[in-house]
């Protein structure tokens, strides 16, 4: 299941024209009304373009509270790019300007209706998503997801 879900994400990379596609898992208790898994992330699965540095091992047990715009953004459920530059400005709009990101997508992940992580895709400089990419990235999203649910199952 592993493989299947890297195999997924680097589609979405490599359809999306992207630098990287990461999936971050939510995790470490406290569970908002949203639903939310609020204290940390980490980094599971990541596709990076040749070139471009792994958020894998800079992304782990990261704290939520520093990066409430891309809480934000994936509680939109929104498949289409933003720039990073509209990100409220902090922690995680300097985190990803300051690794050459110039936009980024995300989308949630559910496990029985509760938010257990995110996709996020991100753009740098030379690199631009397709026109049909929002409906690529939440076909591809749906793909993951249901491969986390048989992973959760094993």
């Amino acid at each position: 299941v592993h493989s299947e879900i890297h195999e997924a994400l680097t589609e979405i990379r490599v359809l999306a024209n992207a630098a990287r596609a990461n999936i971050m898992q939510l995790h470490n208790t406290g569970v908002t009304a949203h639903m939310v898994h609020l204290k940390k992330f980490s980094t599971t699965h990541c596709s990076t373009e040749r070139g471009y540095t792994s958020h894998a091992k800079i992304l782990t047990d990261c704290l939520s509270s520093l990066y409430i715009p891309l809480y934000t953004e994936f509680l939109k459920d929104n498949p289409h790019p933003i720039e990073v530059s509209s990100l409220q400005e902090g922690y995680a709009r300097d985190f990803l300007e300051g690794e050459g990101v110039e936009k980024i997508a995300i989308l949630p992940l559910k496990s029985k209706e509760v938010y257990c992580g995110f996709v996020m895709i991100q753009w740098g400089s030379g690199f631009s998503p397709p026109k049909d990419f929002p409906t690529e990235f939440e076909r591809l999203r749906d793909h993951i997801q249901f491969h986390i649910l048989l992973e959760e199952k094993s």
